[in-house]
């Protein structure tokens, strides 16, 4: 009896993880994106759900097929809309069909038009066997099934956090020199300055400013023996690893100050709080608490529910960067 309810406990615990990550992804696709590719996204990721919860150390998705989720889709949604119409063609006497449609997602979310040997590391479809089909969009063809690559997902969801901390902390130029570093890799100042629009001034201070948070790590690439400064490439670069790290620090200090005011806060109403929980208090509230304790009980719920929404939101983040770590 006990094994069974342990199961059950943790196929629940399972299955609202993997709700919670589908949801952190569908958002995502819908800010880069928009809603309605999202809304694909999502019905892709519960296609994967069908049976038993996945585990979270998989890299990618069983096979799907794109006819299979073309009957997952709710009757009423209309999936081009996420499309722009231009793009989308059809015969004179029909409309696309809901898979050339789903198969036109499929062509962006894999990143179909992009050549390139490093789109492998960041298109979060990717085709599965050799059957293809012409697309909505009439130039490319597609798998007919594809696998979503959940690392690569968690590895722009983490990018993205740690590059949206960059920014709330040091400005969006900070951010701009983060994104230039972790697309090219290692670069000197000047081909920073010029990539980025900035000058060389501004460049070399926010470099030194992301080196000291250990944001920016810096290699020497001599062009000697002698190792003379003069005749000596410094090249920035940005190691994620290290970033995560600096990311997860600041997260585990947020949910300690925010623990921290929890309890200042129900120290400074221990009186009123010990009031309101007495039996006969609970029993006649409006009769034995005055208006302005009324308030203040108000008040301090208003208060404790914001920070447990803040606690949230730095719980996510931390399930991200930590239990999914790649």
């Amino acid at each position: 009896m006990y094994g069974s309810a342990c199961t059950t406990t943790i196929f629940t615990f399972k299955s609202e993880m993997s709700t919670s990550y589908d949801k952190v992804i569908a958002n995502a696709v819908s800010n880069k994106y928009n809603a309605a590719t999202g809304e694909v996204m999502r019905l892709m990721l519960q296609a994967d759900h069908a049976g038993l919860a996945r585990c979270e150390k998989d890299e990618r998705s069983r096979p799907i097929s794109l006819t299979t989720l073309s009957h997952r889709i709710p009757p009423g949604t209309k999936i081009q809309r996420g499309l722009d119409r231009r793009s989308v063609v059809g015969d004179e006497s029909r409309s696309p069909t809901s898979v050339e449609l789903l198969a036109e997602y499929v062509a962006i979310l894999s990143r179909h038009d992009n050549i390139s040997s490093s789109v492998h590391n960041f298109r979060f479809l990717a085709p599965f066997g050799s059957a293809t089909m012409v697309s909505a969009g009439g130039s490319a063809r597609v798998a007919t099934s594809f696998t979503i690559e959940y690392v690569n997902i968690l590895k722009q969801l983490q990018l993205q956090m740690v590059r949206n901390m960059v920014v709330d902390r040091f400005g969006a130029i900070a951010g701009r020199i983060f994104s230039i570093l972790v697309e090219k890799g290692k670069l000197e100042e000047k081909h920073i300055s010029k990539m980025g629009l900035i000058s060389m001034g501004e460049t070399r201070d926010v470099c030194s400013r992301l080196f000291a948070s250990s944001i920016l790590s810096l290699q020497e690439v001599p062009k000697g023996s002698e190792r003379n400064p003069q005749r000596t490439f410094f090249l920035w670069f940005v190691d994620l690893n290290k970033c995560k790290a600096w990311l997860l620090d600041h997260l585990y200090k947020t949910l300690g100050q925010l623990s921290r005011r929890r309890l200042y806060e129900q120290a400074r109403k221990s009186s009123l709080l010990r009031k309101a929980e007495r039996t006969d208090v609970r029993e006649a509230s409006e009769a034995l608490l005055t208006d302005w304790e009324r308030n203040e009980l108000a008040s301090f719920q208003s208060l404790l529910e914001a920070i447990t929404v803040a606690e949230a939101r730095a719980l996510r983040e931390v399930f991200i960067l930590q239990h999914f770590s790649t």
